[in-house]
């Protein structure tokens, strides 16, 4: 497995931009040090005690998930964490379908995970980066708290590229 086919450039990404709609979860001024991001926009960061977090846009969660970077790689070499951090069984499923990603672009849910989306290729899109962030920090930020099967209305920003 070659770990960059899971991974998008992180050159050239406005991190104030990017992190906007994300104060909620993560508090301005907090020191955010960016490593990786997977195609979904997922981002791993160092923290300012160098361990590594895992911020899933799509959840809207962030949490430690390794203390080092050592014990990160050697977390990967577990399948499940492959799956569950990188998504590979869907990147590969949607690489093979031609579903191919050009920089400042990211794979993007249609119903994201937490509101009962499907982990598959008919529920995925291409999308610009910036544009997915903000999606995923403004519908985070309307359920942060909410019990799970919690009723709610919660507005979604028309997308480009949703069918």
């Amino acid at each position: 497995m070659e770990l960059e086919n899971y991974l998008i450039s992180i050159e050239d990404i406005d991190w104030t931009e990017l992190f906007c709609e994300w104060t909620w979860l993560i508090p301005a001024g907090t020191q955010i040090q960016p490593w990786m991001m997977n195609n979904f926009g997922d981002l791993f960061w160092f923290d300012e005690q160098e361990r590594v977090n895992f911020l899933n846009i799509s959840d809207g969660t962030n949490e430690v998930v390794a203390e080092t970077e050592e014990e990160f790689f050697n977390l990967l070499e577990d399948e499940e964490n492959l799956i569950v951090w990188l998504l590979i069984d869907l990147v590969d499923e949607l690489q093979a379908a031609g579903f191919k990603l050009e920089q400042g672009q990211c794979y993007g849910f249609k119903l994201l995970p937490t509101l009962e989306g499907e982990f598959e290729a008919s529920n995925v899109y291409v999308s610009d980066l910036y544009e997915y962030w903000d999606f995923c920090g403004d519908v985070g930020q309307q359920i942060d708290g909410l019990d799970d099967g919690s009723e709610v209305t919660i507005e979604i920003p028309e997308r480009e590229g949703i069918e």
